[in-house]
């Protein structure tokens, strides 16, 4: 996802670059160094989304295995977490019991 990103950002950086120069009239000496400057930049910024979108990415997928499949089998907090759950699923009741 890191390298897509960067990619994307940094060939759309350029052919804005290389069009806006081109169509404002302007000389290939002078474009190319900013449209490479700009390519240059917004990879970086493309390294930065990327990263924060396969963090996201990540988080969601393990909250989403933890509920499908439960917590991983090397926690030591298993055993504690789900007696916690049965006890307060079990103690906490809002409709009366009625006889």
């Amino acid at each position: 996802m890191l390298r897509r990103t960067m990619g994307v950002m940094g060939l759309l950086a350029f052919a804005i670059t290389v069009l806006g120069g081109l169509s404002g009239g302007n000389s290939v000496e002078f474009i190319l160094p900013r449209a490479l400057w700009a390519m240059g930049i917004f990879c970086l910024l493309g390294l930065i989304v990327g990263w924060a979108a396969e963090m996201i990415v990540q988080d969601h997928q393990a909250k989403l295995s933890a509920e499908v499949f439960g917590p991983k089998e090397g926690d030591a907090d298993e055993p504690e977490l789900i007696t916690a759950q049965k006890i307060s699923s079990t103690a906490d009741s809002s409709t009366p019991i009625q006889n």
